[in-house]
């Protein structure tokens, strides 16, 4: 009897002090894996860490990051991230890592993060970003409430990410935007053999207001996309819907659309980006700056038209009250290493793309009551006096138009046309 009871002594005894260390081994891996965390989120947020420390406790750790955004190492672009980070005691209670975001002189939270550890090592963060404003001699930019989940795997290859927010207000010399109800849903795979992304945006209601001009509403705005890297190349596709676009009195829509691109070489494009970026942080004057621009991605040019990069809209139609408007057009770029003559006869340019336009209109629209603009509508008279818009074969009361431009040839309908004579005004 009393051998049983030793035993089952012992066994508390080797649970009680399992269970008592299992928070600090718990410490120990969040420890470990902080460092890699912290640099994937900063990343994210295109921050920099100037310095860092950590103190684990038996329970409790805290943390500490100076981070820069920018090169200017001013305190005007230094923020504190602050962590406070719960061991847990799984698996009654999972650790938890509280993160809030500062300036560097202030005491305004910029942003709070909640990170909650699975006990397969997963990871659930919520996000905050508490109402603000934003201020300059510029502009003036206020937002409601930023809220976020991001879900990411133990090795940070699959991350899924929803942020929300009810109202951001941007203010100009120009006018004024008021985005009401925006989601945003993606979803990533970084650490896989080809970069995948697909996103999903969500605006309920979009209002642009400029100066002295109509007020532009735009009504359940949603743009699905996709990109994938294959062999150094970027695609992306998009596909977009839009219930209602009001301008002043008038109403149009729906509409719908989707987009391509195709051959983007990234490494090239990462080359370009990262010169432009060196080139713009010198404070040269701009007509210098142009200059050496010019200059210097010359090269990444021809580089990048080696992949005969395109650009297509598949399929894109509205709805006017005239009828609907149905189009597509896509263009190709051939290689081309003739830039040094091209900035004294631009027209080479052309040679550079492959082209074609296909477009369906509706004979009303040309008409002097309709409700297209008024330049856009002598435009479009212009165009069938001048054989551009031919009577459509397919569609009885519409206009259509096939232009194709290839080695710096255009042909509209078959026909062979001077480029000029498509962008004359008489």
């Amino acid at each position: 009897m009393k051998k049983k009871r030793l035993i089952v002594l012992i066994t508390l005894l080797i649970v009680i002090v399992v269970l008592g260390t299992m928070p600090y081994f718990i410490g120990w891996e969040i420890e470990r894996r902080f460092s890699d965390i912290n640099q994937t989120f900063l990343k994210k947020l295109n921050l920099k860490a100037v310095d860092s420390s950590y103190e684990r406790g038996w329970f409790h750790s805290s943390a500490q990051t100076l981070v820069e955004r920018g090169k200017t190492a001013s305190n005007d672009n230094r923020f504190i991230l602050v962590h406070e980070i719960d061991h847990g005691f799984l698996p009654i209670r999972l650790p938890v890592v509280d993160t809030t975001l500062q300036p560097a002189l202030g005491t305004a939270t910029l942003l709070e993060v909640h990170t909650t550890v699975q006990i397969n090592s997963d990871i659930v963060i919520q996000l905050k970003m508490p109402a603000h404003q934003v201020k300059n001699e510029k502009a003036y930019l206020q937002w409601q409430d930023f809220e976020g989940t991001v879900y990411a795997n133990r090795h940070l290859t699959a991350i899924q990410t929803e942020i929300r927010t009810p109202h951001i207000e941007l203010e100009t010399a120009q006018g004024r935007i008021v985005i009401q109800q925006m989601s945003l849903q993606a979803d990533v795979q970084p650490g896989s053999t080809n970069f995948l992304q697909e996103a999903r945006l969500s605006i309920a209601d979009i209002r642009l207001a400029g100066k002295q001009k109509p007020l532009v509403t735009l009504k359940g705005l949603e743009l699905v996309g996709k990109n994938d890297i294959v062999s150094d190349n970027l695609m992306i596709g998009v596909k977009t819907g839009l219930e209602q676009i009001q301008v002043g009195a008038d109403h149009y829509g729906p509409g719908f659309g989707r987009f391509e691109l195709l051959h983007w070489h990234v490494p090239t494009l990462m080359s370009i980006r990262n010169t432009m970026t060196e080139i713009q942080s010198r404070g040269l004057p701009k007509r210098l700056q142009d200059r050496m621009l010019k200059l210097r991605l010359a090269p990444y040019g021809v580089a990048l038209l080696k992949n005969t990069p395109e650009f297509a809209i598949t399929s894109l139609n509205f709805n006017m009250p005239e009828g609907e408007l149905r189009g597509a057009l896509r263009v190709k770029m051939e290689p081309f290493d003739q830039f040094a003559l091209a900035a004294f006869n631009p027209s080479l340019l052309l040679n550079i793309l492959d082209a074609q336009l296909d477009i369906h209109i509706p004979q009303s629209l040309l008409q002097d009551d309709s409700t297209a603009d008024e330049t856009i509508r002598q435009r479009l008279n212009l165009w069938l006096d001048q054989g551009i818009l031919i009577p459509a074969k397919d569609q009885p009361n519409y206009y259509q138009s096939q232009m194709q431009l290839k080695g710096g040839t255009l042909q509209v309908n078959g026909q062979p046309l001077p480029i000029a004579t498509v962008l004359s005004e008489n």
